[in-house]
């Protein structure tokens, strides 16, 4: 039998998500590259009343789609600093307080399908305390934000299902901000999409979702026409410069033959947003052959004697197209299969992430991934962080593996079985999608933890609590 949590339960929970959080952001503050972008937005605003990556303060406005995403991130900024002072601690205590409200909403609408108090309690807890989720109010990205959305939406499907009927409006309205903060955001289709059908049968389902998808295009549709008028194209570039200035697509095209992590990242693609081509710095294990290093070579050394600080030449980027292809078409299964599930292991398993705890292994950053031989001094000299480390992403591998043996095991558990094959769609939609575009930091997969922690708990007290 389900209950109702009480004010004290709910109060309890909020606490748990806020307290957290305002401690991370007050004492642990963390300020990314991206930042740079987010904040030039967001002041343009506030100064200008125009989204671009002009300098604020010559109110030259040259429109853009929104930064690194689209504006939902920085129009949240610029917000919350029309009311607070101008400063990023303010922007954090926000985030935390979106976040917490979403996690009481979300408790609230689990306790509907979750039997008994102390099971509804303990998930509420789980949300609010969540370690892949809490850390993330104290960094300059829209992650916390997007946690949140994804809370909201996942709350909006669990009281559809206890309705029986998909709730579109707040669904609608959830979905377009999720999109405008991150543009992933669109694969909450997939938990949409079944919960429809679980609901309604496949085809009641697709003219809901039909209709749901076109309330979706409304507010993105009136973006596109803004953005396509202003003469930005017919979508948005995929990677942005601080310049607002198209990347090398050729160049990256042919670190995307290669490349499985974000440790690589320092040696090849950093160079090409603060345009320092010197410290490329390419491991000689990359190449297929001595002609292919000889002609790489050559290009960098061009590109560093002549174009430091200046834009990427379109020669040397067409050259390096070249290059990509050619190992696309000389390694084909590598590329289209082998790479992606080399990345996609590295999204879910991450021993050397911090899931964004301000913990570290006192490396230089720059140097990327730390020498092997130095591997056990490191972790000598650095203990707490090897926990953090270890902890974080042993638990991000075991909450996909614990829903799948739960879904296995499940006997006419029709909730719990609808909650675990959202969460384990959802996570598999988001690794294909990540995996593919080399987007494998672990932050890309955290708005499936909501679905994955409240369907393991609701899994668990349905087989231990009552018998359906």
């Amino acid at each position: 039998m389900t209950v109702a949590l009480g004010r004290g339960e709910l109060f309890l929970i909020a606490a748990a998500a806020l307290i957290p959080r305002l401690l991370l952001v007050y004492f642990a503050p963390e300020m990314t590259g991206d930042w740079e972008v987010y904040r030039t937005v967001a002041d343009n605003v506030l100064a200008n009343q125009c989204v671009s990556l002009s300098n604020p303060l010559g109110g030259e406005c040259v429109p853009h789609w929104g930064g690194n995403q689209l504006p939902g991130f920085p129009w949240f900024v610029a917000a919350v600093w029309s009311i607070f002072p101008h400063d990023w601690i303010w922007i954090g205590v926000a985030q935390s307080v979106v976040i917490t409200v979403t996690t009481v909403y979300l408790a609230k609408c689990a306790a509907q399908i979750i039997p008994g108090r102390a099971w509804s309690l303990a998930a509420g807890l789980l949300l609010a305390l969540s370690p892949l989720a809490v850390p993330w109010a104290r960094f300059t990205l829209p992650e916390a934000l997007a946690m949140a959305a994804s809370q909201w939406i996942l709350a909006e499907l669990v009281r559809s299902f206890m309705e029986r009927r998909l709730r579109l409006i707040p669904l609608a309205i959830a979905s377009s901000l999720a999109i405008f903060l991150r543009y992933d955001s669109f694969l909450l289709a997939v938990p949409i999409a079944i919960t429809g059908v679980v609901i309604h049968g496949s085809q009641e389902a697709m003219k809901r979702g039909l209709l749901l998808m076109l309330i979706v295009a409304v507010p993105l549709g009136l973006w596109w026409v803004r953005s396509f008028t202003a003469g930005l194209g017919t979508y948005p570039l995929p990677y942005t410069l601080q310049s607002g200035g198209a990347p090398p697509f050729g160049y990256i095209a042919w670190g995307k033959t290669w490349a499985v992590d974000q440790y690589q990242a320092p040696n090849w693609v950093y160079a090409v947003y603060t345009k320092r081509y010197s410290t490329i710095n390419i491991d000689p294990d990359v190449y297929r052959s001595a002609d292919e290093r000889r002609r790489t070579e050559a290009l960098i050394a061009e590109l560093t004697a002549g174009h430091e600080l200046r834009p990427f030449p379109d020669h040397i980027d067409a050259a390096f197209a070249v290059l990509a292809a050619e190992r696309r078409a000389a390694e084909p299964w590598r590329h289209w299969f082998f790479l992606p599930l080399l990345r996609a292991a590295t999204l879910w398993f991450n021993p050397r992430n911090s899931a964004a705890w301000p913990v570290s292994l006192n490396t230089v950053r720059d140097e990327g991934l730390p020498n092997r031989s130095r591997l056990l001094e490191i972790a000598t000299d650095n203990p707490g962080a090897v926990w953090v480390k270890l902890g974080t992403a042993g638990y991000r591998l075991a909450v996909p593996f614990t829903a799948l043996v739960l879904l296995i095991g499940m006997r006419r558990r029709r909730t719990a079985a609808w909650l675990l094959l959202s969460a384990l769609a959802f996570a598999a939609a988001s690794t294909v999608f990540h995996a593919a575009l080399l987007m494998t930091e672990p932050r890309y997969i955290v708005a499936t933890m909501p679905f994955f922690e409240l369907a393991i708990l609701a899994a668990l007290a349905r087989r231990y609590a009552v018998k359906d």
